[in-house]
């Protein structure tokens, strides 16, 4: 079975299109809303979730909260291609240190099956993963960075490492380019996967932007068919203040 969404989630550095998050929360009592599609392509198979869709809410300038739900399509060789409902995901982000141009926080995330029909097909794992990353942003002038590290916890196993290094750039008023190398690392196993992405975060209206990112890998130590030939990502994110 092809895995859907990865165990891995206004973006001050990244969070989407990208897979590393970062620091930033929301103004209290402010909404956000990401509706987007998200497709990565395997030899062992492809998937997409189409759409997905995340509301965040913040509860008080350092906390905010989110829930995430997706259609989730797989299509794997000789098995044709099936959709249901992908993994239902609700996280919190406290944003406990905020000084001059550095931001940590502390983004815990919780991921579970949504319907049984889903894990019955085989369209995603019957699994409930507990995520515990750490986020840090800076920023300085139009230039931005920012890091995740995060242990990811599974109910069957296996656990695994995520850790990521993200960049901005704004070029204009509009425009923001972004790109990142991350990595996963399966724990108790040579199973680890580097990759790269390339995205853009575009201003459209006040409040509205354009997301889109494509990626790849750098290096892995998967077997051949299961290493990651390309991901994409085309999404709007709407914020209310």
């Amino acid at each position: 079975m092809v895995p859907v969404a990865g165990w891995f989630s206004c973006s001050a550095i990244a969070g989407p299109p990208m897979a590393t998050d970062d620091a930033g929360v929301l103004a209290q009592g402010g909404w956000e809303y990401t509706l987007a599609y998200e497709a990565e392509q395997r030899d062992s198979g492809d998937s997409a979730s189409a759409p997905s869709l995340e509301v965040a809410y913040g509860f008080n300038d350092e906390l905010q909260g989110s829930v995430s739900i997706a259609r989730a399509t797989v299509d794997e060789p000789g098995s044709g291609s099936r959709s249901d409902f992908d993994a239902i995901g609700f996280e919190g982000k406290w944003q406990f240190y905020a000084q001059d141009n550095l931001s940590l926080a502390a983004v815990p995330s919780y991921s579970l099956p949504l319907t049984s029909s889903s894990t019955d097909r085989g369209i995603v794992d019957d699994v409930r993963v507990l995520s515990l990353p750490v986020v840090a942003s800076w920023e300085q002038g139009a230039w931005t960075l920012g890091g995740q590290v995060a242990y990811e916890a599974a109910s069957s196993g296996p656990n695994a490492w995520f850790g990521g290094i993200a960049g901005g750039y704004q070029a204009s008023e509009a425009l923001k380019l972004l790109a990142e190398v991350y990595q996963t690392r399966t724990v108790g196993a040579d199973e680890d996967e580097t990759n790269w992405t390339l995205g853009v975060d575009v201003a459209v209206a006040e409040g509205l932007a354009f997301l889109a990112s494509v990626g790849g890998s750098l290096d892995s130590d998967l077997p051949d068919a299961d290493e990651l030939d390309q991901t994409w990502y085309l999404g709007f994110r709407y914020e209310t203040r």
